[in-house]
């Protein structure tokens, strides 16, 4: 005679059975714990504030089935995740989280018949949440302006701008070389990147372009050309992307048509 089926209470009981610890990882650079985990704060914005070093980017992952964790398991919610969050910065020489992000993904669906007639779906979900890990109390690095190159920024208008590009949100600052020397704004597709600008192309400013949510490499880019063709630019020079928790941020000097 064949066994009877585990009710959906027996799965429940016995998946996801690990520790809070396990539900958390870190990759990057450790730091001597300065604080508990209750001091670390959240910042929303993509960027760490200034006198603040990047150490590295924590996840942490729990999953649900129909919608609960295992019996003995920690709640797998946002708030759970993100207090596991902030333990492991603290663990790990943080002080604050930036911009923090959950993430929900079903990772296995199955369906159960029903006695009678009918079925009913059970649903394995998984969440996700990331956040840069920063450490305060770092004094801002200062480096003597040589005489061939100045800072992006020097002497600069900021603007900030959002831009949506595919769909997707991101957000661009436009450091202007001169603000009095505006240029009309043309095509995204007219504006190019090269690694090195004509030499009759005059600098109009520097571009930095993050997007607020997972993205790809080439959209950051694609994102980099919109905001530069805002301002005129025709050419997008030493262009540098990275990533931090799947965001994509990409930024480079600005030229123009002479």
């Amino acid at each position: 005679m064949a066994a009877a089926p585990r009710s959906s209470l027996a799965i429940l009981a016995t998946f996801c059975a690990c520790s809070a610890s396990s539900r958390t990882s870190f990759v990057g650079t450790a730091r001597e714990p300065v604080i508990d985990a209750s001091a670390v704060l959240v910042h929303p914005l993509s960027e760490a504030p200034a006198a603040h070093e990047v150490l590295g980017v924590v996840t942490a992952t729990c999953e649900t089935y129909d919608g609960a964790s295992g019996l003995v398991e920690a709640p797998c919610d946002d708030p759970t995740l993100l207090a596991d969050a902030r333990g492991e910065a603290a663990r790990r020489g943080g002080t604050l989280l930036v911009e923090p992000a959950c993430e929900r993904q079903v990772i296995e669906r199955t369906v159960e018949p029903l006695k009678g007639g009918g079925a009913r779906v059970h649903e394995r979900r998984r969440v996700r949440c990331r956040a840069t890990v920063a450490r305060g109390g770092v004094a801002p690095v200062k480096s003597a302006p040589s005489a061939s190159a100045r800072p992006p920024e020097a002497d600069a208008a900021m603007l900030e701008e959002t831009l949506v590009v595919g769909g997707s949100t991101l957000r661009s600052r436009l450091a202007l070389a001169d603000p009095r020397a505006t240029r009309a704004p043309i095509d995204t597709d007219a504006t190019a990147e090269l690694a090195h600008p004509p030499s009759d192309a005059p600098k109009l400013g520097h571009v930095q372009v993050a997007c607020t949510e997972p993205c790809s490499s080439s959209l950051a880019r694609r994102g980099l050309k919109a905001a530069g063709a805002r301002i005129g630019a025709r050419y997008l020079v030493q262009v540098t992307c990275d990533v931090i928790a799947d965001r994509w941020r990409c930024e480079g000097d600005a030229h123009g048509d002479p």
